[in-house]
């Protein structure tokens, strides 16, 4: 049903719905007027459905929890992709905006990511992509920025203060929750912050 044919014609029409999802495999046998018959020839035809989309994604620190900042390279990865026929493939690119080709989706995991490694510290932004089974890709990358921070701070200066009994520690960057241990002429350590 939903086949057209003009009579001398060599095209003939399918009209109809076909659903998205694994192929529909059509056969073709043509007859002429007095009953002779074309062996049969077939056709696959895969109709696609919607792209998928990414509903959530984000990076953390693997000890931290942090979002936005990380002091590893080896981040955690949170994504939550879905699709009518199934997301098959996912892939993470740093610092690149532009859209994967079909063959480097195939280079992808096939399942979600769990962890990412970044090249090196400073800023960087990640672009998430997923493809269906259909080699359908998101839209649009989500993405997410952290900053990663391998170096740690090293103590620039010390400056002793004898009338109140204190020192003031100078750092190479901004400190928090810092705990610095002060060593003692007599050998001994003892932990500020």
């Amino acid at each position: 049903t939903g086949v057209t044919y003009t009579a001398g014609s060599t095209t003939w029409t399918y009209t109809g719905t076909i659903a998205a999802g694994p192929p529909v495999t059509f056969t073709v046998v043509a007859r002429d007027a007095t009953g002779n018959q074309s062996a049969p020839d077939t056709i696959q035809v895969q109709a696609t459905g919607t792209n998928p989309n990414i509903s959530f994604f984000n990076l953390s620190d693997q000890t931290s929890g942090s979002t936005s900042a990380s002091d590893s390279t080896t981040v955690n990865v949170s994504i939550t992709a879905g699709d009518d026929v199934g997301v098959v493939r996912y892939l993470l690119r740093e610092d690149n905006p532009a859209t994967p080709t079909v063959a480097e989706m195939n280079a992808g995991s096939a399942s979600a990511p769990a962890t990412f490694t970044l090249s090196s510290s400073g800023s960087h932004t990640v672009y998430a992509w997923v493809m269906d089974g259909d080699n359908q890709l998101n839209t649009s990358a989500a993405t997410w920025t952290i900053n990663v921070d391998t170096d740690a701070p090293v103590v620039s200066q010390t400056v002793r203060i004898i009338a109140a009994n204190q020192i003031e520690i100078y750092y190479s960057e901004a400190v928090t929750g810092a705990t610095t241990m002060i060593r003692k002429s007599t050998g001994e350590y003892f932990s500020i912050g």
